[in-house]
């Protein structure tokens, strides 16, 4: 079983307050976070790929004619969206987790995933950046930066590099649950108070040295014969 507040979390088994749920730290830069995603990997999806005259050619990335750079961002993006709905639906039933061991693993998760997608963001950026900066026009990418969706594709960059702060704070606010956890763990007064708020007594009376000492065997009435 877990105390109250192992980990952040309230009494195991309470109800469910949707309006202090929302109101959590995490939980609203969870939904920043949710949001700049669907923004990169729409933004690319839709106006990052031009297709040829030609109706027998392959779409292609008008990031310096990388696909790769298209791709990479769309997966980067909708990871990150999926991976927020699933800690939003893990931090609703958090509190629900009766075994700490279970809440422990939470968020050592979310701490670990936040600080991969932290740098995983990083690295987008810089990717979209440096593609899109190469841009020239070739036969692969005919308008260059005057492409029509030229817009898009500058939201995507704008938008991940928006997207490095509030994974940053989510790396942040778990690692802090996750220190607090477990320091409240490994409290030597975690789980052991006595109901009354005082040291537990009873349990071992004091018998006094009387009580020790070794009765003499040169007694007479120690041992009667019984008589017949």
């Amino acid at each position: 079983m877990s105390a109250p507040g192992a980990y952040g979390a309230g009494m195991a088994g309470g109800a469910f307050d949707p309006v202090s749920f929302i109101k959590r730290p995490q939980v609203i830069t969870r939904v920043v976070c949710w949001v700049l995603s669907i923004i990169v990997f729409a933004c690319i999806s839709t106006g990052a790929w031009y297709v040829p005259g030609d109706e027998y050619s392959d779409a292609v990335c008008q990031l310096n004619g990388d696909d790769n750079a298209c791709r990479f961002s769309v997966a980067v993006g909708v990871i990150a969206f999926l991976a927020c709905i699933v800690f939003l639906i893990v931090d609703a039933l958090f509190d629900h987790f009766s075994n700490i061991k279970h809440r422990k693993y939470a968020v050592l998760s979310d701490l670990i995933f936040s600080g991969i997608w932290t740098f995983m963001w990083f690295v987008t950026f810089c990717y979209l950046c440096d593609a899109w900066r190469k841009t020239k026009v070739t036969h692969q990418t005919p308008f260059g930066k005057d492409y029509e969706d030229a817009s898009d594709i500058n939201a995507a960059i704008a938008f991940s590099f928006f997207s490095i702060p509030p994974w940053g704070v989510l790396t942040f606010l778990a690692l802090r649950r996750y220190r607090e956890g477990v320091s409240a763990e490994f409290s030597p007064s975690q789980g052991f108070e006595d109901i009354g708020g005082g040291p537990a007594e009873g349990y071992y009376p004091d018998l006094g040295a009387e009580a020790y000492q070794t009765q003499q065997f040169g007694n007479s009435n120690a041992y009667q014969t019984p008589g017949y």
